[in-house]
């Protein structure tokens, strides 16, 4: 085998190997931004912005610099945050004391 051969081997398996990190990253980001994004709608959905923004943003940061596994817990807390009932405290939200 010559040194031609050689590198073009190199080179082939080298840039395979990159173009599948480069798939990876982007499928990671693609993945959580979705999840992140799902939780933005329904903030929007239930008119409720600023929860929606923040747990999209928290989602989306965790989940890729933290740790995947962060993602789902926290996309979960914001969910039930967003879509529980608010007319359940009324009487804490108006000031009134019995």
């Amino acid at each position: 085998m010559e040194y031609v051969e050689i590198a073009f081997i190199g080179l082939l398996f080298g840039s395979i190997y990159i173009a599948v990190t480069i798939m990876s990253v982007l499928h990671t980001i693609f993945r959580y931004f979705l999840l992140a994004s799902l939780i933005l709608g329904i903030g929007i959905i239930r008119k409720k912005l600023k929860l929606g923004i923040v747990g999209f943003l928290l989602c989306a940061i965790a989940s890729y610099l933290i740790t995947p596994f962060l993602g789902l817990p926290l996309a979960g807390l914001f969910g039930v945050l967003i879509l529980r009932d608010d007319t359940k405290n009324d009487k804490l939200n108006s000031g009134d004391k019995e």
